[in-house]
């Protein structure tokens, strides 16, 4: 089937209008950066940040990467602002390794590129990795923002041989922001002699990074989608890595939007489970492979075997997620049944609501923060569900065995026997089972809502649910 870019963008304003949907979370801004972020351009930047999120800025003038890890002393001046917007100066550079420390960030933002000034050292692309390495040893999303673009042809080129040193240095880490076409420096010109530029490439850099910061990866890929730079086949930007883009006539860059094989596998599963079945049916279930085109969304991901993990060490990982075999509490016929659950749901056990992840198991996410929509974890219990359950003695953690029992307790409270499963099993017919935990699980479909959510949103039809259940009731019979 072939796809025109009327429907592509159809379907990212389809995306984005999922996204709305769901209230973001303020994230938690750890924001470094040279001698623009001293100047007019930082304050404005730090002023949009911090509207919705928590911020706190630190900016060295004449700082490249180096100098966060080698606390590098004030040579023309510093800005340090900050969550509740009081400003002061630096007398030297802080590490970076003891700011992620002490804040704890969610996202790092970076704004650097242009020092030193002139032709790029050799060494510069492997300080960008050693700074940026520091960030994602910790599990913590980055956004590079390149230094302004330039109008003189000679600045220009060496503009752009930094841009490849900075793009070798992220080796895919980050998500890059190319300002060379959002702002320009005059020949000779270090810093802007105008406020006008700054203020400017502030809004245009926030407007560019705001989506995501709001609503994760699928944001980042809305925002590539509305700039042109995602492939004219819709899933391919939403579960194949790679976007363009041509800064200059000189340099193509190509960077991966998804920073991770585990963020590929998470965009993949948002757009099979819950999105591509109201782009066109003959979709549902399918993501785009290059090569291969549109393939079964478990033939691009085939599932391993189960690993087993403690509370206390479950955290999130690049391993695919799995579905079937997982659930380890009850008879095959249950485990089963919960399995095919979680993957209605799209749920793994440190999963929120629309993709995020969590890495504490000790309790449900909605005890340390406030969620909107609530749902966690493997079968996306509400924030109601799990306080009810708890009180019943079903949570003394959220970690997988609670996880599970929880599940199962919430079955077998619809009624939902094991002989109920197996009478389905032999008959082929598990519409009976839906309608009995439809109500509990809005992507199960309900004969009293002509075979939809029984809360009008995305949902698996019975012939894919009963195909999803016996695959994963012969693994489970097997193990």
């Amino acid at each position: 089937m072939k796809f025109n870019r009327q429907l592509t963008k159809r379907i990212f304003i389809l995306i984005f209008i999922l996204l709305l949907s769901s209230s973001a979370l303020a994230e938690k801004i750890l924001f470094i950066g040279d001698s623009h972020s001293v100047g007019t351009y930082g304050t404005e930047i730090n002023k949009l940040l911090s509207k919705d999120n928590t911020v706190r800025h630190y900016a060295m003038c004449g700082a490249s990467p180096s100098w966060w890890f080698n606390n590098q002393a004030d040579s023309c001046g510093s800005l340090y602002i900050t969550e509740t917007g009081k400003t002061s100066t630096l007398s030297k550079t802080p590490k970076l390794a003891d700011l992620i420390s002490d804040f704890q960030p969610t996202i790092v933002i970076i704004t650097m590129g242009g020092n030193p000034a002139g032709k790029t050292p050799s060494n510069y692309d492997k300080n960008v990795a050693s700074l940026v390495k520091i960030i994602i040893d910790q599990n913590i999303k980055c956004y590079w923002i390149g230094p302004p673009g330039k109008n003189d042809p000679t600045e220009a080129a060496q503009r752009d041989q930094r841009y490849e040193a900075i793009i070798k240095g992220l080796s895919n880490n980050c998500i890059l922001i190319d300002s060379r076409d959002k702002v320009k420096l005059n020949k000779d010109e270090i810093h802007f002699s105008d406020n006008t530029r700054p203020t400017q490439w502030a809004q245009k850099v926030y407007d560019e990074i705001s989506p995501g910061l709001k609503y994760g990866i699928m944001g980042d890929i809305y925002t590539a989608a509305l700039r042109g730079t995602a492939s004219a086949t819709p899933a391919a930007a939403v579960s194949i890595s790679t976007i363009s883009s041509t800064p200059s006539t000189t340099t193509k860059i190509t960077q991966p939007l998804c920073l991770n094989s585990q963020q590929c596998k998470e965009i993949d599963e948002a757009w099979a489970s819950r999105i591509s079945a109201y782009v066109n049916p003959d979709l549902s279930d399918k993501v785009y492979a290059v090569p291969g085109g549109w393939v079964p969304y478990t033939t691009l991901y085939t599932e391993p075997k189960s690993v087993q993990a403690t509370v206390d060490t479950y955290v999130a990982s690049t391993t695919k997620i799995s579905y079937c075999g997982i659930a380890n509490v009850g008879s095959p016929e249950y485990n089963a049944l919960l399995d095919t659950i979680a993957w209605a749901e799209g749920g793994d056990y440190n999963v929120l609501y629309g993709g995020k992840r969590f890495e504490d198991l000790s309790v449900h996410p909605c005890e340390k923060q406030k969620l909107n929509p609530s749902a966690s974890g493997r079968y996306q219990f509400t924030c109601t569900t799990y306080n009810n359950l708890k009180k019943k003695g079903l949570f003394p953690n959220f970690g997988k065995e609670a996880q599970d029992k929880a599940g199962l307790s919430l079955i077998t409270e619809k009624g939902v026997s094991e002989s109920d499963i197996k009478n389905a099993i032999s008959s082929k017919d598990f519409i009976p089972l839906w309608d009995r935990l439809a109500p509990t699980w809005a992507s199960l479909p309900s004969s009293s809502k002509g075979g939809k959510s029984y809360y009008g949103q995305p949902y698996k039809n019975n012939n894919d649910l009963t195909n999803q259940f016996l695959k994963c009731y012969e693994i489970q019979k097997n193990k």
